[in-house]
């Protein structure tokens, strides 16, 4: 969301990652009312990615739904409110109903799309890192990798992706929403720009820790409960 948003492209149209100042400046232009939401959700998406999986897919698919309703409404009927509402409603609804029944397509196409984020700011960050910065503007090709990897990953293992894909959309979600919220404070915001400008591995860090630590307790939490219904059964 964060790349999605920030990103540019150059006069050859390739896909240029967002500087982490101009993540920061983006995430300081978050409304409060988008930021305290964003926080709630991510921790949830964070500690009960697996077990509110089903919930959270048809979520996905339904926002997505209606994302892609109001803009072939705007396309359609130009500014006319009420056909955007329409659109966006009718692509929400829609796209909700058809992920319940094909939950496993709809965990690899989320899955796909996590995993090109994930990518994309993986060989960003890399490049730059490493001093390769001509390399930059091919960051395209470690969104095409992890968007393949997770696509296929919900088929080869299903519960592994779901975690996956939680994971990274709770921690970009919590995490994002968070320094958003802090930076409403001025000394905050900054401290949070000082760093951006000077360190990094600050987004990094900020994004790829509570994804660690969320799939982490998904796993824990996933495992016992199987050991529990293996218990039980070896029981009776």
């Amino acid at each position: 969301m964060l790349l999605a948003a920030a990103a540019q492209r150059d006069i050859f149209g390739q896909l240029i990652a967002p500087s982490q100042s101009q993540c920061v400046d983006y995430l300081a232009r978050a409304p409060l009312i988008l930021s305290v939401p964003m926080v709630l959700v991510g921790l949830a998406y964070l500690a009960f990615g697996w077990k509110l999986h089903k919930l959270f897919v048809v979520a996905n698919a339904t926002a997505a739904g209606a994302i892609a309703g109001g803009v072939l409404g705007a396309m359609t009927a130009g500014e006319s409110n009420g056909v955007i509402l329409f659109g966006a409603a009718a692509g929400g609804v829609v796209c909700g109903i058809l992920a319940w029944p094909l939950m496993r397509g709809a965990v690899s196409i989320t899955g796909a799309l996590a995993g090109a984020v994930t990518g994309f700011g993986a060989w960003a960050y890399a490049t730059r890192l490493l001093g390769y910065d001509h390399l930059a503007p091919h960051a395209w090709a470690g969104a095409l990798v992890g968007l393949v990897g997770l696509a296929l990953l919900a088929y080869a293992n299903f519960r592994l992706a779901v975690m996956l894909f939680t994971a990274v959309q709770g921690s970009i979600m919590a995490a994002g929403g968070t320094m958003s919220l802090l930076m409403l404070h001025e000394q905050l915001n900054d401290v949070i720009r000082h760093t951006a400008r000077n360190n990094a591995h600050l987004l990094a860090a900020v994004f790829v820790l509570p994804a660690l630590v969320g799939f982490a307790i998904q796993h824990v939490t996933a495992s016992r409960k199987i050991k529990k219904k293996l218990r039980a059964s070896g029981a009776s």
